[in-house]
């Protein structure tokens, strides 16, 4: 296995320490470390994350450790919005989509991504084509997987190997005896990443594999009966994986996978046939004569918080938005100049 470089950044963030400050001749007003900590820790929790590096956590050195304290870090994950980050190849600035109070947001990221986004964990964002990043809730730790072939064994075998961010200076094996030949194949591919877990898959396969990252075990799932032959599309809520059956070219059953046991469950069936001439008449109103409504490929690429199913009607920059409850469809066209584009889920914090 050859080391490579990576780029690992936070979207909002920076690693700036705390320096405590004097004022000469004056004195405070108000004792701010006097506050009780449950007001601070409220108090923290609502600020921008812009706002909290930039001089929230300069203020006093109670604020400061109260940034830093685990307990803060995961209240703010579960206030963070959760939405889709969409990458051109031809823009280093990415767009993210979200679900607002019911209501579709776009905004461009003010951050610069010079080379491919492959992956997104908790708002870190790395940008390598074989690797791929997950958070381990328990120990809560960042962990990095990366396969490779191994050379020790002919033929080739497909390998895996695992660190943890900050902590591991080598990386480690992971097993995968376990695995069938076709299955250690599948981690030729890019994984896409859950809570917790790593998941290869194939679009013309059978099988699914999935890492455990607290754990650091990898298993081997089947896909349904019946769907082996069909066009599948694997795409991650953040929570959760889940596959999308293509029975048509406007329709996908939808099912969901139970990470911790590999069991499937179908939860609803998206039919789009009927809105069909809606899609046409808003590609030719974006793209005018170039694009043939009749060329088009829709292709699900994505979830906002597993309310709205987004679509891509390739090869253009229109994107379809599918309320599953509610059964509406919005269009949005996305500011990009190329129409290369690559969809992660994506979680900002305020």
């Amino acid at each position: 296995m050859v080391g490579s470089k990576s780029n690992c950044v936070y979207v909002n963030g920076s690693n700036r320490p705390y320096y405590h400050r004097r004022c000469k001749g004056k004195i405070s007003s108000t004792n701010i470390e006097s506050l009780p900590d449950e007001l601070v820790f409220d108090i923290l929790l609502h600020l921008q994350s812009e706002d909290i590096h930039r001089g929230a956590r300069l203020v006093c050195k109670k604020w400061y450790n109260t940034v830093r304290t685990r307990n803060f870090r995961c209240a703010r994950l579960r206030n963070s919005t959760v939405g889709l980050l969409i990458h051109s190849s031809g823009d280093e600035r990415p767009i993210f989509l979200t679900l607002e109070k019911g209501r579709v947001e776009m905004s461009k990221l003010s951050y610069k991504i010079p080379g491919r986004v492959w992956t997104s964990c908790n708002g870190l964002i790395l940008d390598y084509e074989v690797m791929r990043d997950a958070y381990a809730a328990a120990s809560m730790e960042y962990k990095v997987a990366q396969t490779f072939s191994s050379r020790l064994r002919y033929p080739f075998v497909r390998g895996c190997a695992i660190l943890t961010v900050g902590v591991d200076k080598f990386w480690r094996h992971v097993d995968t005896e376990n695995l069938s030949p076709i299955g250690r194949e599948i981690l030729r591919g890019i994984p896409l990443t859950t809570e917790g877990y790593f998941h290869w898959t194939h679009r013309e396969g059978t099988r699914v594999l999935t890492l455990n990252v607290e754990t650091e075990i990898i298993t081997e799932t089947l896909v349904p009966n019946g769907y082996g032959k069909k066009t599948k599309y694997y795409l991650s809520t953040g929570r959760s994986l889940t596959l999308l059956i293509a029975c048509s070219g406007f329709s996908w059953e939808v099912l969901k996978m139970k990470s911790e046991t590999g069991e499937w469950t179908k939860l609803t069936k998206v039919d789009l046939k009927a809105r069909k001439c809606e899609f046409e008449q808003f590609v030719r109103e974006c793209c005018g004569p170039v694009v043939q409504p009749s060329s088009l490929v829709i292709k699900p690429v994505g979830w906002l918080d597993e309310e709205v199913l987004v679509l891509n009607a390739f090869p253009t920059l229109v994107c379809v938005l599918y309320k599953v409850r509610a059964q509406e469809i919005e269009f949005v066209e996305l500011d990009f100049d190329d129409d290369d584009l690559n969809f992660q889920v994506h979680r900002i914090r305020m």
